[in-house]
């Protein structure tokens, strides 16, 4: 049988993986397109050198994509999509969770409680389904980002979404003026 000391060490030896952050240095070169990027555990949004934060709801992919309808639509659909279904699997697991609490006290009534059983076992079961639904429906919501993406770098490449220019850098300074003030008239 293991030390508490040894389980310690092997709990912190297989956890201490997951505690290392996912990010990239990585920048992709100012232009047109948008790049997805790893920020900090996070997808970001890269065009024209104008890094867009991501987030667990999509972020500001509607303002990296803006300009190719196609594109909006499917950074709307992301977004729904991901919103709904974080939403559909809370409520399912507060279901889940109130169900099977509800279960243990009609179990624990003397004499067992057959309808309260009943009743529990169906919002134990619903809250599931709707948990399912609701992490189903957030998968699937993750192919509209991608297809938010090429169909906005799809748009930049036929002509569809106007780029910016390939000058990157600070805008130009005019010289300063060298001619002398007009004389002082006396």
């Amino acid at each position: 049988m293991l030390s508490v000391r040894a389980r310690a060490v092997a709990l912190v030896a297989l956890l201490a993986p997951t505690s290392l952050g996912c990010a990239s240095s990585y920048v992709p070169r100012p232009g047109p397109h948008v790049a997805l990027v790893q920020d900090g555990g996070t997808i970001s949004y890269v065009r024209e050198g104008v890094k867009y934060d991501g987030g667990i709801f999509g972020g500001d992919i509607d303002e990296a994509v803006r300009g190719s309808r196609q594109a909006e639509e499917y950074a709307h659909e992301y977004k729904t999509g991901m919103t709904t279904g974080f939403i559909m699997t809370m409520v399912g697991a507060l279901g889940a969770i109130g169900g099977a609490v509800w279960m243990g006290d009609a179990a624990s009534q003397t004499p067992v409680s057959n309808s309260g059983m009943t009743s529990a076992t169906i919002v134990l079961i619903s809250g599931i389904v709707v948990e399912l639904v609701g992490a189903g429906i957030a998968a699937r919501a993750q192919t509209h980002l991608f297809d938010a993406v090429n169909a906005y770098n799809d748009d930049v490449d036929t002509g569809r979404v106007r780029a910016a220019p390939e000058v990157y850098g600070p805008p130009p300074v005019a010289p300063a003026s060298t001619a002398l003030p007009p004389p002082a008239t006396p």
